[in-house]
């Protein structure tokens, strides 16, 4: 009986190896930013375990706010007025791949950008995130749009304790000459 299961353990973890392959992206979201009409371009690296021939696919969202779940994401880039270049691809090892799109149309959205191989049971995708803006708008950058909240420096922070140790020193001082 020991047996029997040793060998179904072996032959389930031999298959698992037969299909184990690897196919990663970098970065895992891709931001695009412009204006109606103008062709937009981001890069995208794309890393293998062994070479592959992979078939990409988008899909977007038309919801204002999606979730990130691909479920949501059932609309064709022609359906939200975007015609994005996607190829498909013979990949070994690494490709630095670049991707670009054009919006008939302002406003904001969201999609996937999915790779599945062709050979085995793989698919990986990033997310896109797309802002057009109209043809004459501007874009407006405030202090918060700079830099989040949260992040970077808190000089009134640092300038409080600077404070505090400097009234610290000189009671010290004066303490030590009394």
């Amino acid at each position: 009986m020991i047996k029997k299961i040793f060998l179904f353990v072996f032959f389930i973890f031999s298959i698992s190896g037969v299909l184990a392959a690897g196919i990663s992206l970098s970065p895992s979201q891709l931001n695009f930013e412009g204006r109606a009409g103008e062709k937009i371009c981001q890069d995208i690296e794309i890393y293998v375990e062994s070479e592959d021939y992979l078939i990409a696919n988008s899909f977007w969202s038309e919801e204002e706010n999606p979730s990130r779940k691909l479920s949501t994401h059932k609309s064709s880039a022609k359906e939200m007025g975007i015609k994005i270049d996607l190829e498909n691809l013979s990949v070994s090892e690494s490709r630095l791949e670049r991707i670009c799109l054009i919006s008939k149309k302002e406003g904001n959205f969201h999609g996937a950008l999915l790779y599945r191989s062709s050979t085995k049971p793989i698919q990986v995708g990033v997310w896109l995130n797309v802002t057009i803006m109209g043809e004459r708008s501007f874009l407006k950058i405030t202090g918060n749009s700079v830099r989040e909240s949260g992040e970077g420096p808190n000089l009134l922070g640092i300038f409080t304790v600077v404070l505090i140790i400097l009234l610290f020193v000189l009671l010290m001082i004066f303490r030590t000459k009394k």
